[in-house]
């Protein structure tokens, strides 16, 4: 299926049910909703998961979103992968792995995972706010699915995500 970009209508009818799932009583979990039904509009995927990074006792991360919560589970928190990931991350750049056995050198623990689920690529976007790490999205799909205009995309829409972070730290 070809996603195409988004026209401005559509655009500002995502931003009125982002702000509208702000104001409501929702909380993080409505809005985050909304940022992955974006998401899953403009880029496809498999699996969506927002993850809030922490820096108690080293670097941890939280996931405060999942778009498969019986696979991965809203609150497992983990200690952040080292390696070739953090390398990545910090550059400030996207992590693309486009074919099953970049995500197994980028995510090892996860790697069996994602290929159960049908996951052959991903991207995970950095969240830096102020120059600090606060967070990280992935987006699976098949493989070979994350053309270059796909992860520019992606990095266009990761804005969307700042709001409900922000809101998940606050309620910590």
């Amino acid at each position: 299926m070809k996603k195409n970009l988004m026209d401005a209508s559509s655009f500002l009818n995502h931003l009125t049910r982002i702000g509208s799932a702000l104001s409501s009583n929702g909380g993080p979990l409505a809005v985050h909703g909304e940022v992955a039904s974006v998401f899953q509009e403009q880029i496809g995927y498999l699996l969506y998961t927002v993850s809030m990074v922490e820096p108690v006792h080293g670097q941890t991360t939280t996931r405060v979103w999942s778009s498969d919560t019986t696979a991965y589970p809203i609150g497992e928190t983990k200690m952040m992968e080292s390696g070739k990931w953090a390398a990545e991350v910090a550059q400030r750049q996207p992590v693309v792995c486009n074919q099953p056995g970049d995500i197994q050198g980028m995510f090892p623990s996860d790697f069996e995972l994602l290929t159960r689920l049908g996951c052959g690529s991903g991207v995970n976007l950095p969240v830096f706010l102020c120059g600090a790490l606060i967070g990280s999205i992935n987006v699976f799909n098949k493989t070979g699915w994350f053309t270059p205009q796909r992860v520019a995309h992606c990095q266009s829409l990761a804005t969307l995500v700042y709001a409900p972070l922000l809101l998940c730290k606050e309620r910590k």
